[in-house]
Protein backbone atom coordinates (compact mmCIF):
# COMPACT_ATOMS: atom_id res chain seq x y z
CA UNK A 1 0.00 0.00 0.00
CA UNK A 2 1.32 3.53 -0.74
CA UNK A 3 2.61 5.34 2.40
CA UNK A 4 2.99 8.80 3.50
CA UNK A 5 7.21 8.90 2.58
CA UNK A 6 6.65 11.70 0.05
CA UNK A 7 4.27 14.60 1.09
CA UNK A 8 2.36 16.34 -1.70
CA UNK A 9 1.63 19.95 -1.78
CA UNK A 10 -2.05 20.70 -2.67
CA UNK A 11 -0.94 22.44 -6.44
CA UNK A 12 0.18 18.66 -7.10
CA UNK A 13 -2.89 17.27 -6.44
CA UNK A 14 -4.82 19.97 -8.25
CA UNK A 15 -2.58 19.79 -11.40
CA UNK A 16 -3.48 15.58 -11.32
CA UNK A 17 -6.61 16.21 -10.84
CA UNK A 18 -6.79 18.44 -14.15
CA UNK A 19 -4.88 16.09 -16.33
CA UNK A 20 -2.68 13.12 -15.17
CA UNK A 21 -0.23 13.47 -17.76
CA UNK A 22 -0.21 17.07 -16.99
CA UNK A 23 1.44 16.43 -14.07
CA UNK A 24 3.84 13.60 -14.87
CA UNK A 25 5.21 16.00 -17.27
CA UNK A 26 5.89 18.82 -15.04
CA UNK A 27 6.49 16.57 -11.40
CA UNK A 28 8.07 13.16 -12.79
CA UNK A 29 9.53 14.20 -15.81
CA UNK A 30 10.18 17.86 -14.89
CA UNK A 31 9.94 19.09 -18.31
CA UNK A 32 11.29 22.62 -18.41
CA UNK A 33 9.57 25.85 -20.38
CA UNK A 34 11.86 27.92 -22.28
CA UNK A 35 12.68 31.03 -19.98
CA UNK A 36 11.17 34.37 -21.20
CA UNK A 37 12.09 38.07 -20.77
CA UNK A 38 9.36 40.13 -19.17
CA UNK A 39 9.15 43.81 -19.36
CA UNK A 40 7.42 43.51 -15.94
CA UNK A 41 6.91 41.64 -13.21
CA UNK A 42 5.15 38.50 -14.05
CA UNK A 43 1.71 37.29 -12.59
CA UNK A 44 3.42 35.03 -10.11
CA UNK A 45 6.08 37.74 -8.85
CA UNK A 46 3.70 40.53 -8.50
CA UNK A 47 1.97 37.75 -6.43
CA UNK A 48 4.89 36.67 -4.59
CA UNK A 49 5.75 40.96 -4.08
CA UNK A 50 2.44 41.45 -2.12
CA UNK A 51 2.54 38.44 -0.32
CA UNK A 52 5.63 39.19 1.67
CA UNK A 53 4.42 42.82 2.03
CA UNK A 54 1.44 41.79 3.52
CA UNK A 55 3.41 39.55 5.64
CA UNK A 56 5.57 42.28 6.52
CA UNK A 57 3.16 44.40 7.60
CA UNK A 58 1.11 42.49 9.58
CA UNK A 59 4.03 41.09 11.35
CA UNK A 60 5.04 44.44 12.28
CA UNK A 61 1.70 45.08 14.18
CA UNK A 62 2.05 41.65 15.75
CA UNK A 63 5.35 41.76 17.12
CA UNK A 64 4.00 45.54 18.23
CA UNK A 65 0.76 44.79 19.91
CA UNK A 66 0.00 41.38 19.68
CA UNK A 67 -1.87 40.14 22.84
CA UNK A 68 -1.53 36.70 24.33
CA UNK A 69 -4.02 34.39 24.78
CA UNK A 70 -3.68 33.06 28.56
CA UNK A 71 -2.76 29.14 28.47
CA UNK A 72 -1.19 29.02 24.69
CA UNK A 73 1.61 30.38 22.85
CA UNK A 74 -1.05 32.44 20.46
CA UNK A 75 -0.48 35.90 20.03
CA UNK A 76 -3.10 37.93 18.32
CA UNK A 77 -3.86 40.94 16.88
CA UNK A 78 -7.06 43.39 14.96
CA UNK A 79 -6.76 46.29 13.49
CA UNK A 80 -8.07 49.12 14.51
CA UNK A 81 -9.90 51.10 12.19
CA UNK A 82 -9.31 54.50 13.78
CA UNK A 83 -5.97 54.25 13.02
CA UNK A 84 -5.39 54.07 9.28
CA UNK A 85 -3.42 56.60 8.63
CA UNK A 86 -0.61 54.92 11.50
CA UNK A 87 -1.17 51.78 9.33
CA UNK A 88 -0.65 53.60 5.59
CA UNK A 89 2.69 54.49 7.24
CA UNK A 90 3.78 50.92 8.31
CA UNK A 91 2.24 49.60 4.88
CA UNK A 92 3.95 51.78 3.04
CA UNK A 93 7.25 51.27 5.06
CA UNK A 94 6.62 47.42 4.42
CA UNK A 95 6.20 47.82 0.98
CA UNK A 96 9.17 50.24 0.50
CA UNK A 97 11.83 47.61 2.06
CA UNK A 98 10.52 44.21 -0.25
CA UNK A 99 10.41 46.75 -3.18
CA UNK A 100 14.38 47.04 -2.37
CA UNK A 101 14.40 43.45 -2.25
CA UNK A 102 13.57 42.84 -5.85
CA UNK A 103 14.29 46.04 -7.57
CA UNK A 104 15.56 45.55 -11.04
CA UNK A 105 16.07 46.92 -14.36
CA UNK A 106 12.51 46.01 -15.52
CA UNK A 107 11.61 48.78 -18.13
CA UNK A 108 7.96 49.14 -16.46
CA UNK A 109 9.19 48.97 -12.59
CA UNK A 110 8.48 52.13 -11.57
CA UNK A 111 5.28 52.14 -12.88
CA UNK A 112 4.65 49.07 -10.89
CA UNK A 113 5.67 50.52 -7.83
CA UNK A 114 3.34 53.62 -8.55
CA UNK A 115 0.59 50.93 -8.97
CA UNK A 116 1.49 49.45 -5.20
CA UNK A 117 1.93 52.44 -3.40
CA UNK A 118 -0.27 54.83 -5.27
CA UNK A 119 0.36 58.65 -6.35
CA UNK A 120 -0.90 61.80 -5.40
CA UNK A 121 -3.80 61.61 -7.69
CA UNK A 122 -4.09 58.20 -7.66
CA UNK A 123 -4.44 55.19 -4.80
CA UNK A 124 -2.25 52.25 -4.83
CA UNK A 125 -2.96 48.60 -4.59
CA UNK A 126 -1.97 48.35 -1.36
CA UNK A 127 -3.91 51.17 0.30
CA UNK A 128 -7.25 50.03 -1.41
CA UNK A 129 -6.40 46.48 0.06
CA UNK A 130 -6.18 48.43 3.87
CA UNK A 131 -9.54 50.15 3.38
CA UNK A 132 -11.08 47.14 2.88
CA UNK A 133 -9.14 45.24 5.74
CA UNK A 134 -10.43 47.89 8.04
CA UNK A 135 -14.23 48.52 6.34
CA UNK A 136 -14.42 44.58 7.03
CA UNK A 137 -13.65 44.81 11.10
CA UNK A 138 -15.83 47.67 11.20
CA UNK A 139 -18.62 45.62 10.02
CA UNK A 140 -18.26 43.26 12.79
CA UNK A 141 -15.42 40.99 11.41
CA UNK A 142 -14.83 39.23 14.69
CA UNK A 143 -11.43 37.09 13.95
CA UNK A 144 -8.14 38.47 14.87
CA UNK A 145 -5.16 37.73 12.43
CA UNK A 146 -2.51 35.30 14.51
CA UNK A 147 -0.21 33.10 12.55
CA UNK A 148 1.35 34.19 9.12
CA UNK A 149 2.92 32.28 6.69
CA UNK A 150 2.79 29.15 8.13
CA UNK A 151 4.36 26.72 7.22
CA UNK A 152 4.68 22.65 7.22
CA UNK A 153 6.63 20.02 5.09
CA UNK A 154 8.12 23.20 3.61
CA UNK A 155 10.75 26.20 4.32
CA UNK A 156 9.34 29.49 5.26
CA UNK A 157 9.35 32.78 4.03
CA UNK A 158 11.65 33.50 6.75
CA UNK A 159 14.45 31.25 8.20
CA UNK A 160 13.11 29.35 10.87
CA UNK A 161 12.80 25.74 11.32
CA UNK A 162 10.81 23.88 8.81
CA UNK A 163 7.90 22.08 10.30
CA UNK A 164 7.13 18.63 10.13
CA UNK A 165 4.76 17.48 6.87
CA UNK A 166 1.09 16.79 8.40
CA UNK A 167 -0.38 13.42 7.86
CA UNK A 168 -4.03 13.54 7.23
CA UNK A 169 -4.72 9.55 6.80
CA UNK A 170 -1.95 6.50 6.63
CA UNK A 171 -1.45 7.64 3.09
CA UNK A 172 -2.07 11.14 2.94
CA UNK A 173 0.91 13.62 4.04
CA UNK A 174 0.67 16.83 2.88
CA UNK A 175 2.88 19.94 2.92
CA UNK A 176 1.87 23.55 2.25
CA UNK A 177 2.14 27.39 3.41
CA UNK A 178 -0.65 28.84 4.73
CA UNK A 179 -0.87 32.96 4.30
CA UNK A 180 -2.49 33.76 7.77
CA UNK A 181 -5.17 31.98 10.35
CA UNK A 182 -7.06 34.01 12.22
CA UNK A 183 -8.97 33.14 15.47
CA UNK A 184 -11.47 34.34 17.98
CA UNK A 185 -12.28 32.81 21.21
CA UNK A 186 -16.08 31.69 22.07
CA UNK A 187 -16.66 30.53 25.20
CA UNK A 188 -14.12 27.95 26.01
CA UNK A 189 -12.69 27.37 22.49
CA UNK A 190 -10.81 28.49 20.01
CA UNK A 191 -12.19 29.03 16.49
CA UNK A 192 -9.80 29.21 13.33
CA UNK A 193 -10.07 30.77 10.04
CA UNK A 194 -8.05 29.82 7.08
CA UNK A 195 -7.27 33.05 5.01
CA UNK A 196 -5.35 32.75 1.43
CA UNK A 197 -4.62 36.02 -0.53
CA UNK A 198 -5.44 35.68 -4.64
CA UNK A 199 -4.78 38.46 -6.89
CA UNK A 200 -7.69 39.00 -8.78
CA UNK A 201 -10.54 35.79 -8.04
CA UNK A 202 -11.28 33.53 -5.67
CA UNK A 203 -8.98 30.66 -5.99
CA UNK A 204 -12.16 27.91 -5.85
CA UNK A 205 -15.81 26.97 -4.63
CA UNK A 206 -17.18 24.48 -2.69
CA UNK A 207 -18.44 22.65 -5.68
CA UNK A 208 -14.80 22.21 -6.90
CA UNK A 209 -14.20 20.20 -3.69
CA UNK A 210 -16.79 18.04 -4.29
CA UNK A 211 -16.02 17.38 -7.72
CA UNK A 212 -11.74 16.75 -6.58
CA UNK A 213 -10.77 19.60 -8.66
CA UNK A 214 -9.51 21.81 -5.48
CA UNK A 215 -7.30 21.34 -2.41
CA UNK A 216 -5.60 23.53 -0.95
CA UNK A 217 -8.45 24.88 1.39
CA UNK A 218 -9.90 21.91 2.49
CA UNK A 219 -6.06 20.16 3.11
CA UNK A 220 -5.42 23.99 4.73
CA UNK A 221 -8.01 23.34 7.37
CA UNK A 222 -7.55 19.86 7.60
CA UNK A 223 -4.08 20.70 8.57
CA UNK A 224 -4.45 23.70 10.64
CA UNK A 225 -6.41 21.19 13.20
CA UNK A 226 -3.23 18.77 13.11
CA UNK A 227 -0.96 22.06 13.50
CA UNK A 228 -2.73 23.66 16.53
CA UNK A 229 -3.58 20.02 18.41
CA UNK A 230 0.16 19.16 17.47
CA UNK A 231 1.81 22.70 18.34
CA UNK A 232 -0.27 23.68 20.99
CA UNK A 233 -2.71 21.27 22.46
CA UNK A 234 -5.43 22.85 21.07
CA UNK A 235 -8.93 20.97 19.70
CA UNK A 236 -9.99 24.31 17.12
CA UNK A 237 -13.02 24.55 15.93
CA UNK A 238 -12.71 24.75 12.51
CA UNK A 239 -14.56 28.21 10.70
CA UNK A 240 -13.72 27.54 7.11
CA UNK A 241 -11.71 29.47 4.97
CA UNK A 242 -11.65 33.25 3.16
CA UNK A 243 -9.89 33.97 0.06
CA UNK A 244 -8.93 38.05 0.04
CA UNK A 245 -8.51 39.29 -3.41
CA UNK A 246 -6.25 42.08 -3.93
CA UNK A 247 -7.68 43.28 -6.99
CA UNK A 248 -11.10 42.72 -6.87
CA UNK A 249 -13.52 43.12 -9.86
CA UNK A 250 -16.46 43.14 -7.20
CA UNK A 251 -16.57 41.33 -4.04
CA UNK A 252 -12.63 41.48 -1.95
CA UNK A 253 -13.72 38.47 0.00
CA UNK A 254 -14.84 35.05 -0.84
CA UNK A 255 -15.87 32.04 1.74
CA UNK A 256 -15.21 28.77 1.44
CA UNK A 257 -15.97 24.92 3.14
CA UNK A 258 -17.36 27.93 5.94
CA UNK A 259 -21.01 26.72 7.74
CA UNK A 260 -23.45 28.95 7.76
CA UNK A 261 -23.63 29.42 11.46
CA UNK A 262 -19.70 30.34 11.93
CA UNK A 263 -19.99 33.81 11.88
CA UNK A 264 -22.86 37.01 10.74
CA UNK A 265 -21.00 37.27 6.99
CA UNK A 266 -21.36 33.64 6.91
CA UNK A 267 -25.39 33.63 7.89
CA UNK A 268 -25.90 36.31 5.26
CA UNK A 269 -24.54 34.48 2.71
CA UNK A 270 -26.22 31.30 3.92
CA UNK A 271 -28.06 30.70 -0.01
CA UNK A 272 -24.64 30.88 -1.70
CA UNK A 273 -23.90 27.45 -1.83
CA UNK A 274 -21.03 27.56 -3.42
CA UNK A 275 -19.54 30.08 -0.80
CA UNK A 276 -21.56 28.83 2.49
CA UNK A 277 -22.54 25.08 3.68
CA UNK A 278 -25.40 24.41 5.94
CA UNK A 279 -23.67 23.12 8.72
CA UNK A 280 -20.26 22.46 10.57
CA UNK A 281 -21.29 18.46 10.37
CA UNK A 282 -21.69 19.35 6.57
CA UNK A 283 -18.58 20.93 6.64
CA UNK A 284 -16.53 17.62 8.23
CA UNK A 285 -17.95 15.68 5.47
CA UNK A 286 -16.54 18.18 2.97
CA UNK A 287 -13.45 17.67 4.66
CA UNK A 288 -13.49 13.94 4.85
CA UNK A 289 -14.29 13.44 0.83
CA UNK A 290 -11.53 15.99 -0.76
CA UNK A 291 -9.22 14.00 1.81
CA UNK A 292 -10.43 10.89 0.19
CA UNK A 293 -10.37 12.49 -3.24
CA UNK A 294 -6.40 13.26 -2.33
CA UNK A 295 -6.30 9.66 -1.20
CA UNK A 296 -6.96 8.14 -4.92
CA UNK A 297 -4.76 10.81 -6.86
CA UNK A 298 -2.14 9.42 -4.42
CA UNK A 299 -2.56 6.02 -4.82
CA UNK A 300 -2.82 6.70 -8.80
CA UNK A 301 0.68 8.51 -8.51
CA UNK A 302 2.15 5.44 -7.14
CA UNK A 303 0.76 3.12 -9.26
CA UNK A 304 2.03 4.98 -12.68
CA UNK A 305 -1.20 6.13 -13.97
CA UNK A 306 -0.56 9.33 -15.72
CA UNK A 307 -3.16 8.77 -18.87
CA UNK A 308 -3.69 11.47 -21.17
CA UNK A 309 -7.00 12.71 -19.19
CA UNK A 310 -7.44 16.39 -18.87
CA UNK A 311 -10.63 16.80 -17.45
CA UNK A 312 -11.91 20.05 -19.09
CA UNK A 313 -10.97 21.19 -22.42
CA UNK A 314 -9.68 24.70 -21.18
CA UNK A 315 -6.87 23.20 -19.68
CA UNK A 316 -5.23 21.84 -22.86
CA UNK A 317 -5.11 25.69 -23.73
CA UNK A 318 -2.97 26.95 -21.38
CA UNK A 319 -0.75 23.47 -21.01
CA UNK A 320 2.83 23.66 -22.36
CA UNK A 321 3.36 20.02 -23.12
CA UNK A 322 0.46 19.40 -26.13
CA UNK A 323 3.30 18.42 -28.28
CA UNK A 324 4.24 15.37 -25.82
CA UNK A 325 1.82 14.21 -24.86
CA UNK A 326 0.06 14.14 -28.23
CA UNK A 327 -3.46 15.58 -27.34
CA UNK A 328 -4.65 16.70 -30.86
CA UNK A 329 -3.49 13.39 -32.55
CA UNK A 330 -5.88 11.50 -29.66
CA UNK A 331 -8.02 13.83 -30.73
CA UNK A 332 -8.32 13.05 -34.25
CA UNK A 333 -8.26 9.53 -34.16
CA UNK A 334 -11.18 9.46 -31.73
CA UNK A 335 -9.10 7.88 -28.87
CA UNK A 336 -9.91 10.24 -26.30
CA UNK A 337 -12.91 12.68 -25.83
CA UNK A 338 -13.03 15.39 -22.87
CA UNK A 339 -15.21 17.33 -20.85
CA UNK A 340 -17.04 20.55 -21.52
CA UNK A 341 -16.93 22.71 -18.81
Amino acid sequence: APTTEHPFSAAELERYAQCPYQYFAQHILSLRQPPTYELALSSLESGTLIHRILHRFYRTILEQEGIAHEGTDLRSVQLDPSRREEYARILAAAATAELDRVRHSHPLFTLECEQLLGTAEQPGILTEWLDRELARIANGWDYRVSLLETAFGMPGLHTQPVEEPINLSPTLSVRGRIDRIEIVERGDRFHVMVADYKLRSAGATNHDIERGEAFQMPLYLAATKALFERRYGIEPVLDGGAYYIIRPKQDDLSLIAMPAEANAVAAQRAKRRSQVLGSYDEQAALLRSAIEHAEQIVWNIRGGLFPVAPRHDHICLQCPYGSVCRIRQLHDDGIITTNAD
